[in-house]
């Protein structure tokens, strides 16, 4: 039998570039806490837009009596349609022969995971500003005690007993929960996160180790409070308001299923430039790492979405 020994020189590019790939989507599923929530929509070949049907909605006062042998008139019903462009996303990270002459796999390996993050932050980042220039439910302060972002001061923190009345909003308005015993779902920031837990009236916190399925756990997600399921993100936007003393204020995501959407026309693809010299880089001084993507997001239920914006304690 011939013993192999397998070299660095025997890898081919194939099967380094399967590795990157992996790589890459497992820190962008770790990393990612809003695509999770959209609703998918299958992007057919060739479409540049994709539309979301939206029909009119019926309620008890379109219901008529009937009297005998006379049908009821008859009601308004239409459907609109909210629509999604792709945004091409990109990045590249270029390795110089030097730094990769001897260690190849670690400065690779090291490149793909840092590409992987940079890319979830983004298309996080992007759903985020979607929602928040497209929303009409943005209250301020933590039970909307506030009328304008500019009057939020630093005592606007989030409470346990202000997510009660972030429930009762939604299954006000009607919005459709995630699961059968009728949860809605929060995205918060780290800041707010330890507000909740420092609050001594959270009482009613459900970890979710002792969820009665804890197998069905959102990738994020720390626990619920009040009917609603808390996911922590570090990737929140912050902005500051414009306050003569101004304060940073943290959106807080809340919302119910099917309120945003999120096409995709481009998976994230890996690519890997060859080991060997070319027109931009005739003396092979370099490799490069990159990845793409091509997605859009919109609102699709602005009923089933709030934002609120509040202050939060600084934890530096």
């Amino acid at each position: 039998m011939t013993d192999v020994i397998v070299k660095r020189s025997d890898l081919n590019s194939g099967i380094l570039q399967e590795y990157l790939n992996r790589k890459t989507i497992e820190n962008l599923d770790k990393t990612c806490k809003f695509v999770q929530f959209g609703e998918k929509p299958v992007v057919q070949s060739g479409y540049n837009t994709i539309r979301w049907a939206k029909f009119t909605r019926l309620d008890a006062t379109n219901v008529s009596d009937i009297s005998e042998g006379t049908n009821p008139d008859g009601v308004d019903f239409d459907a609109t349609s909210i629509t999604a462009t792709p945004s091409q996303k990109g990045i590249v990270v270029k390795l110089t022969d030097l730094t990769i002459s001897n260690t190849v796999i670690p400065f690779l390996k090291g490149a793909a995971e840092r590409i992987g993050v940079a890319m979830a932050e983004k298309i996080d980042s992007s759903i985020q500003a979607t929602l928040l220039a497209g929303a009409t439910n943005i209250k301020y302060g933590p039970t909307f005690n506030q009328t304008a972002e500019n009057n939020v001061t630093g005592s606007d923190i989030a409470t346990g007993a202000a997510l009660a009345k972030w429930y009762a909003f939604l299954k006000d308005k009607g919005a459709h929960p995630f699961d059968g015993d009728g949860s809605y779902v929060a995205i918060i920031d780290v800041p707010t996160y330890y507000d909740l837990m420092s609050d001594t009236s959270t009482g009613s916190w459900i970890d979710t180790s002792k969820y009665a399925t804890p197998n069905k756990i959102f990738a994020g997600e720390v626990g619920k409070l009040f009917g609603i399921r808390i996911v922590v993100s570090n990737n929140i936007t912050t902005h500051p308001n414009t306050a003569s003393t101004p304060v940073t204020m943290h959106p807080i995501y809340v919302f119910g299923k099917g309120s945003y959407g999120v096409a995709n026309w481009q998976n994230m693809n890996i690519m890997i430039s060859p080991d060997q010299p070319s027109t931009s880089n005739p003396l092979n001084l370099y490799r490069t790492v990159g990845a793409k993507v091509a997605f859009g997001s919109a609102i699709l239920q602005q009923d089933a979405l709030l934002i609120v914006e509040v202050a939060a304690s600084d934890i530096s």
